[in-house]
C-alpha cells in the first residue's frame, strides 16, 4: 500500500474528523485530521430544495430526484406563529419546535421509504406565512443532542444556542427571523468567517408586510462544547423576533 497512488485508492463515501488526509504544507508532504480542514464534514448532503416565502395553506418542495431507500429527510420551517400554525407532514417525526408571539421554528426527520419526490406541509389560521428548506442526508440519521430558544424584541445580533455534539455527528445551528419594521430589509442570517461553519441557505423569504428568513449553518461535531456562530437581523436600530435552535444527528 505504500507505493499505491492516490489516485488508485478506494474512495470514500463519507469523511469522519478523526481520518487522516494527506496534506502538502510548505512544500512538506504531511497528514492532518479531516477536522482541521474547515469543509469537513461527518456525511454527505445528497440533494436540497427551497420554498421562499409563500402565504398558502399548503407549502410543497420537490426534490431534484427520488430519494434513495434508508437516507434521511430533514425538512425546516419557520412561520409567523402569531397568525398560522403548522401540521407536522406525514411519516415523519418532529425533533426540534420553537415558537414565540410572532415567529415559530420547527425540523422533521425521516429515514426514506426510497420513493419521495416533494414534501408537503399543512399550514391553518388566518394569515398563512411560512417558508421552507428540506434536504436528504445520505445514511440513516437520528437526532443526537439540541439546544432551543427564542428571542423577543432583540437587537439586530444574538447568539445561537450552544451544545455538546457527539463526535462525528453533524452539527446544524437555525434561526427563524423576523423584524418588527413592517418592510422588506433584505438582510438576516447567520454570519460566520474563518471557521468550520458552512453556508446552508440564508434570508430567502421575504413576506411584503413582514420578513420572514430561515439561515442555517452546518458544521461538524467534535464531542467537545460548540458555540455556533450569531445571527442576525437588519441594521438600522430594527428590533425583531427569531426562534433559534442549535441540533446534531447522528
Amino acid at each position: 500500500m505504500a507505493d499505491t497512488k492516490i489516485s488508485a485508492l478506494t474512495a470514500a463515501t463519507i469523511v469522519n474528523p478523526t481520518d487522516s488526509v494527506p496534506i502538502v504544507q510548505g512544500g512538506v508532504n504531511k497528514k492532518a485530521n479531516a477536522s482541521l480542514l474547515g469543509t469537513s464534514l461527518p456525511f454527505a448532503i445528497v440533494q436540497e430544495a427551497a420554498v421562499p416565502y409563500l402565504a398558502s395553506t399548503t407549502v410543497s418542495a420537490t426534490f431534484p430526484q427520488t430519494a434513495t431507500l434508508n437516507n434521511t429527510l430533514l425538512v425546516f420551517i419557520t412561520y409567523a406563529s402569531n397568525t398560522c400554525s403548522i401540521t407536522t407532514p406525514t411519516g415523519y417525526t418532529q425533533i426540534i419546535s420553537q415558537v414565540n408571539s410572532i415567529v415559530g421554528l420547527k425540523v422533521y426527520i425521516k429515514t426514506s421509504a426510497g420513493t419521495e419526490t416533494s414534501v408537503s406541509v399543512s399550514t391553518s389560521g388566518s394569515g398563512p406565512a411560512s417558508a421552507m428548506y428540506v434536504l436528504e442526508v445520505a445514511g440513516t440519521r437520528a437526532l443526537d443532542v439540541s439546544s432551543t430558544t427564542t428571542t423577543s424584541g432583540t437587537p439586530t445580533v444574538w447568539t445561537q444556542p450552544a451544545l455538546t455534539p457527539t463526535t462525528g455527528s453533524m452539527v446544524f445551528t437555525v434561526a427563524g427571523m423576523t423584524n418588527n419594521a413592517g418592510v422588506n430589509t433584505g438582510i438576516c442570517g447567520i454570519t460566520h468567517a474563518g471557521d468550520s461553519w458552512r453556508d446552508f441557505t440564508a434570508c430567502f423569504a421575504i413576506s411584503p408586510s413582514r420578513p420572514l428568513a430561515l439561515g442555517i449553518l452546518r458544521g461538524p461535531g467534535a464531542g467537545v462544547a460548540l458555540v455556533p456562530p450569531q445571527g442576525y437581523l437588519a441594521g438600522g436600530g430594527i428590533l425583531g423576533d427569531s426562534a433559534i435552535s442549535t441540533f446534531s444527528i447522528l
